[in-house]
């Protein structure tokens, strides 16, 4: 069972699920379902429902045998307009997901989808999984409790829970309205349009190309590990105004990126140590960041044809 399966990552781990041949089911409230269309040609069993509704949950994965849990808000600006409801979606939704997999036997193991934000302004980069969890925003808190609940349930109640906390994810179906910096980068310059750039642009981050993290995903189910938390990201710090740079070379223009206040919420460096993850599940990503950014290029081209 996967949740949120209709959305970005969801979509894309779905795909290569079924690709192994493995039975997928999915949960969605097709809140932010950008690869709904491409989902539905891949056969799989899409359950319209919200994570925030137990009664309903208990029903659709009655059979499951592991949960790949991605359903979520994950708008770090929006979350402090709303704090409340991103409480609801990824806190409690979460418990919805640890208690049906702890109330059915079939529910072998769960895997959640995190997120670097639990850090918040770390002391040293790169970021190990053992640096003090300061989250600087309402998303950032919501993930950190959503990892304790998991914790919890794994020492209580012996649930297998991998906890996966995701750096800056990039790729093809990211919506614009959650997107990372690289989309609203590429939808400005296939405009002919200046990237803008929050802040000086020397802070760096993690982008970790979405099929790497697809990788990590099911290397997570196929896990033997009963507990664990891990990084995934490359372990690469690159600077704002590098990609700024990077995407335009590719684009092939020259413009200025234009320069605004930095965003609440943001942090001036992020970068993943991967060590772990490389040693206990053998995650090595595998996709550079210009291959990346080529194939996310090119799918923007292709996307802008069609329409």
């Amino acid at each position: 069972m996967v949740t949120g399966g209709a959305g970005f990552i969801g979509y894309h781990t779905v795909k290569r699920l079924t690709e192994e041949g493995l039975d997928v089911s999915v949960i969605d409230n097709l809140h932010n379902a950008t690869a709904l269309e491409e989902l539905k040609k891949h056969g799989v069993k899409l359950y319209i429902a919200d994570i925030r509704n137990l009664g309903e949950l208990k029903i659709l994965m009655r059979d499951a045998e592991a949960v790949l849990h991605l359903a979520a808000l994950i708008d770090v600006e929006d979350s402090f307009r709303n704090p409340y409801l991103y409480h609801q979606v990824n806190v409690c939704g979460t418990v919805n997901i640890l208690e049906v997999a702890r109330t059915y036997g079939s529910i072998d193991k769960v895997i959640l989808a995190s997120s670097a934000a639990v850090y918040g302004e770390p002391d040293r980069v790169p970021i190990s999984e053992n640096t003090p969890l300061r989250p600087i925003s309402p998303y950032g808190l919501s993930k950190v409790i959503a990892e304790r609940y998991c914790k919890m349930y794994h020492e209580l109640y012996g649930l297998n829970v991998l906890i996966l906390r995701y750096f800056n994810v990039y790729g093809e179906y990211q919506s614009s309205e959650y997107a990372g910096v690289i989309t609203k980068f590429i939808e400005r310059l296939l405009e002919h349009k200046p990237p803008i750039v929050y802040g000086d642009g020397r802070q760096t981050r993690d982008f970790v190309y979405v099929s790497d993290v697809v990788s990590a995903n099911l290397l997570a189910l196929k896990s033997k590990v009963d507990f664990g938390i891990f990084n995934i990201g490359t372990g690469r710090a690159v600077s704002i105004n590098e990609l700024a740079t990077m995407l335009m070379e590719m684009v092939g223009l020259r413009l200025k990126p234009v320069y605004l206040p930095p965003r609440p919420g943001d942090i001036p460096h992020s970068v993943a140590d991967i060590s772990r993850a490389r040693e206990v599940l053998k995650y090595y990503p595998k996709v550079n960041l210009r291959n990346g950014l080529r194939r996310v290029l090119e799918w923007y081209k292709s996307r802008q044809h069609v329409h």
